[in-house]
């Protein structure tokens, strides 16, 4: 389902208009929504309709260290929403091979 682009909002000049934004902005709200009508039980079954959720944390926990180590070896100071940002873009790229390789198998 594609959902239509979003016209732009003179509060928001920087805010892509792609339909690529719409979408990821309507998931992005499906899992608050979720999150805040089921508390984490339910976003744990969103995840299980995609992945096992112990292959999941796993991944995300080493990956996660992974980072912090690399940040402290660098012995920079860290930017908390650009490590956060480029956590979500690890995970939107990552779920997206994932889908395309688990697709490929089918």
């Amino acid at each position: 389902m594609t959902t239509p682009a979003p016209d732009p909002d003179p509060r928001f000049p920087d805010r892509p208009t792609h339909p690529d934004f719409a979408e990821l902005s309507e998931a992005v709200r499906a899992n608050d929504m979720l999150a805040d009508e089921h508390g984490q039980d339910g976003l744990l079954d969103r995840i299980r309709e995609f992945v096992d959720v112990d292959s999941l944390e796993y991944i995300a926990l080493h990956r996660s260290l992974i980072g912090a180590a690399e940040l402290s070896r660098l012995g920079e100071p860290v930017n908390l929403p650009a490590a956060l940002q480029a956590s979500i873009i690890d995970g939107f790229v990552l779920g997206a091979a994932f889908e395309r390789a688990r697709g490929a198998d089918k």
